[in-house]
């Protein structure tokens, strides 16, 4: 019996590898089996095998990469917002300066004197802002995984926390300043 001579196996060039895979990929979608692709390009089902893992940890990569970029993109997309809420908020905050008048007595009778005095009163900025920067900072918290699976309670009663508490907290730290 004599043996055939062994064929050299044509080595497929880079631009054939690219062309390939494209083609493998959409027939390999359409549902054509390996040993089908194969067939049709050529080539052996090992190859085909080899080429969809390729496929597949190209595809994972970019997948990865797009995802990467998108959380970049959405944590500036964030900050911008926070930002924004955040120095709209200290505009809003205003300074007043009341002004009262009271007639001057003297042994309880008016002397047609008038006292004036002046009084600045604080006021605290539009709770709206307030609002942008709470849901702002939820959209952090989730987008990056930062919420612990047990939450730190804010509030003595375990309600979530509110628009006029965080109001509080800031009055209270500006009287600390």
């Amino acid at each position: 019996m004599t043996e055939k001579p062994k064929q050299k196996k044509h080595r497929r060039m880079p631009v054939e590898r690219i062309r390939d895979r494209t083609r493998i990929s959409e027939m390999y979608l359409r549902g054509l089996h390996q040993a089908e692709i194969a067939h049709e390009l050529g080539v052996s089902q090992k190859t085909i095998s080899n080429e969809l893992k390729i496929l597949s940890q190209d595809f994972i990569n970019s997948a990865n990469v797009n995802i990467a970029e998108r959380k970049g993109w959405m944590k500036a997309q964030i900050e911008l917002m926070v930002r924004t809420a955040w120095d709209a908020w200290l505009r809003s905050i205003r300074q007043d300066i009341v002004t009262t008048q009271d007639g001057v007595l003297l042994n309880g009778q008016p002397t047609g004197a008038i006292k004036v005095s002046k009084k600045s009163v604080n006021e605290i900025g539009d709770p709206r802002y307030l609002e942008v920067l709470i849901k702002a900072f939820k959209l952090y918290i989730d987008m990056f995984g930062m919420a612990a699976a047990q939450q730190l309670d804010l509030t003595s009663d375990g309600a979530p926390f509110t628009v006029p508490q965080f109001i509080e907290v800031i009055k209270t730290y500006k009287k600390d300043e």
